[in-house]
């Protein structure tokens, strides 16, 4: 095995911002920097991978690497109200100091079926017209069958029931 360790003025500074899909700023989540062990293996859960010190954004969304190694980095973002960003690569035309990491929020949605429960194997999300609205935005540029799915309006979806879609729970 070799190692090789970056020589410090290949290191740049790294920084950004974690905002919403609305582009509001994302406050008290962890970035993590990463980087991809195996060259070329840019998947949206890539193979072993080298985790860096987080950092947790500030009220504007904000974080900061002092020198990080651009070569093969990417970033992780983790946090309560979000769905975790498992592989965020900067294009390849952003500046590493001026970022703008975009994540879905999560959102609690609470369905009361009342005494039809049982009558239920699924439900529609629907606007003032009576129109399904769109939940799963599929993203990432990454083969298809790596892709996550966020809920946000951009695709269609119906979500089944508990019941239908783990038939083994009670």
């Amino acid at each position: 095995m070799t190692i090789h360790v970056p020589n410090e003025t290949r290191c740049v500074r790294v920084a950004g911002r974690v905002l919403s899909r609305s582009r509001k700023p994302v406050v008290g989540v962890y970035v993590f920097p990463c980087r991809v062990l195996i060259p070329g293996g840019h998947r949206k859960y890539p193979g072993p991978s080298a985790y860096g010190e987080g950092r947790i954004t500030d009220e504007e969304g904000r974080f900061e690497y002092e020198l990080l190694f651009p070569d093969e980095l990417y970033f992780q973002v983790s946090g309560q109200n979000l769905a975790i960003e498992y592989k965020w690569d900067p294009p390849p035309d952003a500046r590493l100091d001026d970022l703008e990491i975009v994540v879905s929020l999560r959102c609690h949605v609470q369905v009361d079926l009342g005494d039809r429960a049982s009558l239920a194997d699924g439900f529609k999300v629907l606007d003032d017209a009576g129109t399904a609205l769109d939940l799963v935005r599929w993203q990432g540029r990454s083969p298809p069958s790596e892709r996550l799915g966020t809920f946000q309006p951009g695709a269609r979806t119906s979500l089944p029931s508990p019941r239908k879609a783990a038939p083994w729970s009670s």
